[in-house]
């Protein structure tokens, strides 16, 4: 099912600005215009933030007992190993930070303390959500946003059902999508209705700012606003220009085709994992010579060297995590029916076979790896059931993977 796209006209923005939905704020800025949201009603939900402050609580308590024992040990002879063990204690601080902060989220949750925001400049529209004193800001560059998508924020099915929204579309959002890879929500945990005016009123104001301020060939920028069905389907999909810098190798055959795609090189395939492995294992190098070198009433006990050991299994690991990065090449075949991969690297030939009545979608996604707390992408091949069927051409950059997860679709005729 396709979603529903709507591209107002001048008189439609107008009116959309005047349907501005009830105890929406608009407080006009230096370069644009800010949507002050009123608070989130929650209804029975906020009772989550009870099990979040529990949570939260537990977590704190555990890392408090945690760093505890090892300043308790930082008392003895070994300076190396009361440098060690403060070391060791101050690295529970995360963890004690991530403890608090999902103890203030319940209560911010429990007490309906939350409320969006939404900043539209002249080039960069923001999502602000505001937890009592706390603001999370997201923002995407407005000439890459495509359109703004409202839906369910939560959906689910059961024993591969339909898929439902829950709470029966009292809970909503915004998600700007465009020429990026991640997109950004907006107003969550808004109901549809308001989140859809919201949507409207959005444009109008993206419209209003673009013609004003001369950009975009001083003609007005429009965005598409698509309201999303319950099973999560919502858009066409959008041709995608292949990046200039691609080397990879698309052969039309008799049955298919197929797309060979390089190796990618260690430094730039690894998405950094190679200089960061290079610095920590150096790191290591440096650590473990002090160790070894000390003199012999000063060196940490035996047991010391064996927690060492799993810091060196870790820096060996990315290592070679990267140079596999960079030296893998890919081959995408779609033949008589049936999709095959086969990736070569540093440890030999995978290859996987699917017939394209298993997959459902094939589409750009995180591969659950991060370098520096970004996300790495992928491409996916989802099944019918929403499921990843495989992750392959995490090494790549965004938008060539975009570009071939809309290559594949074209050919094939399958979804996102």
């Amino acid at each position: 099912m396709q979603g529903m796209k709507t591209t107002l006209s001048m008189g439609e923005r107008q009116m959309a600005a005047a349907n501005l939905p009830e105890g929406v704020r608009i407080q006009k800025e230096m370069d644009g215009v800010r949507y002050i949201l009123p608070p989130r009603d929650l209804g029975q939900a906020r009772k989550a933030g009870t099990g979040l402050i529990i949570f939260g609580a537990v977590i704190t308590t555990f890392m408090i007992f945690w760093m505890s024992g090892p300043l308790r040990g930082a008392t003895g002879e070994h300076v190396i190993g009361r440098l060690f063990s403060i070391g060791f204690s101050l690295m529970g601080l995360p963890g004690l930070a991530i403890g608090a902060g999902i103890m203030l989220l319940g209560i911010a949750i429990l007490k309906n303390m939350g409320h969006s925001e939404v900043l539209v400049s002249r080039d960069q529209i923001w999502a602000i959500e505001c937890i009592g004193p706390i603001k999370l800001k997201f923002k995407r560059e407005l000439n890459s946003v495509e359109r703004l998508v409202v839906g369910a924020t939560i959906r689910s099915r059961s024993n591969g059902g339909q898929w439902q929204e829950m709470g029966g579309g009292a809970f909503s959002a915004i998600r700007v999508e465009g020429k990026f890879a991640t997109p950004i929500f907006m107003a969550v945990g808004y109901p549809k209705e308001f989140t859809k005016n919201l949507a409207d009123s959005l444009t109008a104001s993206v419209a209003e700012l673009s013609q004003a301020t001369g950009l975009f060939n001083e003609q007005p920028k429009t965005i598409a606003v698509v309201e999303e069905t319950a099973d999560g389907q919502s858009m066409e999909d959008i041709p995608l220009p292949r990046p200039a810098d691609s080397k990879a190798v698309v052969s039309d055959l008799a049955d298919g085709f197929a797309v060979v795609i390089p190796p990618a090189g260690a430094l730039k395939g690894s998405k950094g994992l190679f200089f960061f492995s290079f610095v920590w294992n150096g790191f290591m190098v440096l650590f473990t010579s002090v160790m070894i070198f000390a003199k012999s009433s000063a060196k940490p006990p035996w047991p010391v060297y064996l927690f060492i050991a799993g810091f060196w299994a870790i820096g060996i690991g990315m290592l070679l995590g990267a140079l596999n990065m960079g030296k893998r090449q890919t081959m995408i075949a779609v033949v008589k029916g049936s999709l095959g991969i086969k990736i070569t690297g540093l440890f030999g030939t995978k290859e996987t076979r699917l017939h394209l009545d298993e997959v459902g979608a094939v589409r750009m996604g995180p591969s659950g790896m991060e370098v520096n707390n970004v996300p790495v992408m992928e491409l996916q091949v989802m099944g019918k059931d929403g499921k990843k069927k495989t992750g392959i051409l995490s090494e790549r950059k965004e938008d060539e993977l975009l570009w071939i997860a809309w290559l594949i679709r074209s050919k094939t005729g399958l979804g996102r």
